[in-house]
């Protein structure tokens, strides 16, 4: 077993950045999956955002870069004038930016803000500001501008447009992470310099499904309360809850959506495709 002797010096820099709801826990667990079983870790916490946030000499010497899984800020609560535009600080990064389709992200955030949110500080006692639940409805949420489909634009907007900062930049889809969930890995671990062993990679596709990240998000598997179901009797408090692409449908009226289509129609750059 490789022990971790955490150390600052030559690390090459990754940052995994997504706008929340975006699929980053899952797109975490399998790469720190990956991770643990390729090398050997003594990590118990699959979700690796924390714990390789540094890097021991001996990993550096196996080519792990210092990775980072993060929300590049607290857009989720913010409106579209409060976001940060400068990247600057990603200048010696290599940055893949996790999207999504924002109306299914809209979806899960309002119920991010509305069941889990709450059940979180009542579990941790957590006073952080940032941590506002939403009391709304879903419709009234689909207008909301702390967070909303105006924010996800911006953000992802302005990503593209300083995409030529951080040393290297990739976009992974979450619905093509959905389709060929192999395929797409295998790319972010080639885009971290990551050796890659079929059957390693495979063992983590399986053990990573839907299915099997609630099971384990209903067992309380990780200690994080961010990482744990609101109510473990209400599936729409869990955090891994649907994960279903255009899920959208099921919650909102033909107004709603032709509103927020119309509002990615018109205002989201076209690279992303939604």
């Amino acid at each position: 077993m490789i022990k971790l002797n955490f150390s600052k010096k030559n690390q090459r820099r990754v940052e995994i950045i997504s706008f929340p709801k975006s699929g980053r826990t899952w797109l975490s667990v399998m790469v720190g999956k990956y991770l643990v079983y390729y090398y050997n870790l003594t990590l118990d916490n699959y979700n690796i955002a924390k714990e390789l946030s540094t890097i021991s000499k001996e990993l550096v010497k196996m080519h792990i870069p210092n990775i980072k899984i993060h929300h590049d800020g607290y857009t989720f609560w913010q409106r579209p004038e409060e976001v940060e535009l400068r990247k600057d600080k990603y200048k010696r990064s290599s940055v893949i930016l996790l999207v999504r389709n924002p109306i299914d992200i809209i979806v899960s955030s309002y119920f991010e803000k509305n069941k889990r949110v709450p059940a979180r500080m009542d579990m941790s006692g957590i006073t952080d500001p940032y941590l506002e639940p939403f009391n709304g409805t879903i419709s009234e949420y689909v207008y909301e501008r702390k967070g909303g489909i105006d924010t996800i634009i911006k953000f992802y907007n302005n990503w593209v447009e300083q995409s030529k900062i951080p040393k290297n930049f990739k976009i992974v889809k979450y619905e093509e992470l959905h389709a060929n969930t192999s395929q797409v890995l295998y790319g972010v671990l080639s885009f971290l310099s990551i050796p890659i062993k079929n059957e390693i990679l495979t063992r983590v596709v399986d053990e990573t499904t839907f299915q099997n990240m609630q099971k384990e998000e209903k067992s309380k598997k990780y200690e994080s309360y961010a990482l744990q179901p609101g109510n473990k009797d209400d599936k729409e408090s869990f955090k891994a809850r649907k994960g279903k692409i255009g899920g959208y449908s099921e919650y909102l009226v033909k107004s709603e959506i032709d509103y927020l289509k119309g509002k990615i129609s018109s205002d989201l750059h076209p690279v992303f495709g939604y």
